[in-house]
């Protein structure tokens, strides 16, 4: 059987992890980095979106023609 001689009152032992006092400021540090990290992404995913977008309208192009191959530049209007 296990047996202890003396206890500990744990409001005299005190917290017991490193950095103490510093959680306000890390949690506010980490919440800056958060919402920087989201602003970062979304600029990063815009600007591969235009490019993706411009590349997917040049491969709509008509060679040297500059206009979408998707239009009919000429002919009989289509009833």
């Amino acid at each position: 059987m296990l047996t202890l001689d003396s206890f500990s009152n744990p409001a005299e032992i005190g917290p017991l992890y490193p950095f103490v006092g510093t959680e306000v400021l890390l949690t506010i540090i980490g919440i800056a980095l958060w919402i920087l990290f989201h602003i970062l992404h979304t600029r990063e995913e815009s600007r591969k979106w235009t490019e993706a977008e411009a590349a997917f309208d040049e491969r709509l192009l008509l060679p040297g023609s500059g206009e979408p191959s998707h239009v009919i530049a000429s002919g009989p209007p289509l009833t």
